[in-house]
């Protein structure tokens, strides 16, 4: 049975958020993805956790896509890599139900299938 994304995810785009000074939060942006690895390096954290920051918090199985670029790539976040909300330069995507589609599936054929 063919499914379109938005039937089995949530999409959405990352926040434009001006980082300070804080010790809170890491913004992720496209030059804290380490290829090799295919996982980001979280940077310091610059962003204070507030009311806009917690609606865009990555949440364990969130795919982000990179949006702009020529260098496109997907990661599948987890909540070990510490608490990070994504750039504007990126798209997030949230599967709604696991048991219809596995977020690094997903990601690898969002990647792969381009």
């Amino acid at each position: 049975m063919q499914k379109k994304i938005q039937d089995i995810a949530l999409i959405r785009l990352g926040a434009y958020i001006k980082e300070g000074i804080s010790e809170d939060i890491g913004y992720l942006h496209v030059n804290d993805y380490d290829k090799a690895e295919n996982r980001f390096v979280l940077p310091k954290p610059s962003l204070e956790l507030n009311d806009k920051t917690k609606k865009h918090l990555l949440l364990e199985g969130d795919i982000v896509l990179a949006a702009k670029g020529a260098s496109n790539f997907c990661v599948v976040y987890h909540e070990d890599m510490g608490r990070a909300v994504a750039s504007s330069s990126f798209l997030v995507i949230s599967v709604i139900d696991g048991n219809i589609v596995n977020p690094d599936y997903l990601s690898w054929v969002l990647y792969y299938a381009r």
